[in-house]
Order: C-alpha cells, then structure tokens, then sequence
C-alpha cells in the first residue's frame, strides 16, 4: 500500500512541458498537432495580408477624395488618373468618365438637354 502512496506522488521523468508532451504523444497526435500549427501560420498570413490590403486601399481611398473634392476640374483629374495605375474609386472615377466621354462625343445633343 504504501509503495502506490510513493509512486502516485512521484513527478513524471520528463516533464510536464509541451515539447516532452508533444515527443511522447502518438503519432497521430503529433500529424494534428502540426497541422494545428501550420493552419495557425496559414490564418494569420491571411490576417496580416488583409490588414495591409485594406489599409492600402484606405490611403488611396483618401488621396482620390482629397483630389476629388479639391476644386479642380473633372477633366483634368481624370487626365492625371487616366494615366496612373489607379483602384477603388480612382478606377470607377475614370471607367465613369471614360463612359461620359464616349456618349457625349457619340452624341453631342445630350448636353444640350
């Protein structure tokens, strides 16, 4: 009886970390563990990637409506924009403007009204 008392307080050879846990498990224990972990790495590219990507996508955002709204003249902000390699809604502005263009050219009674 009183060897049970002794072994049962006895702390474990090798630990209780998570690396000796991890070489003593089963092996399929271990294929999850590690797809566990590259599932984790996967979702925080995919995290960190989008956190840039709509950061980008504010600042352009901003630097259209700060041109936009500026005062100057449509056709020269799309002459500038038509030209530069633009997203959001500095490529609607100009896919817009390039449409406008084409009808009134197309058919100069429209802006007669």
């Amino acid at each position: 009886m009183e060897q049970l008392e002794t072994s049962a307080n006895t702390p474990l050879q090798g630990g209780f970390s998570f690396l000796d846990m991890f070489l003593h498990a089963h092996i399929v224990v271990q294929l999850v563990m590690c797809g566990l972990m590259l599932a984790s790495v996967w979702c925080w590219a995919i995290i960190i990637e989008k956190y840039i990507t709509f950061g980008r996508a504010r600042r352009e955002t901003l630097r259209f409506e700060t041109a936009f709204w500026s005062g100057q003249p449509l056709d020269d902000l799309f002459n500038v924009l038509s030209r530069q390699r633009v997203q959001a809604m500095g490529a609607l502005f100009v896919a817009a403007m390039r449409e406008w263009k084409r009808t009134v050219e197309n058919n100069p009674k429209t802006l007669r009204g």
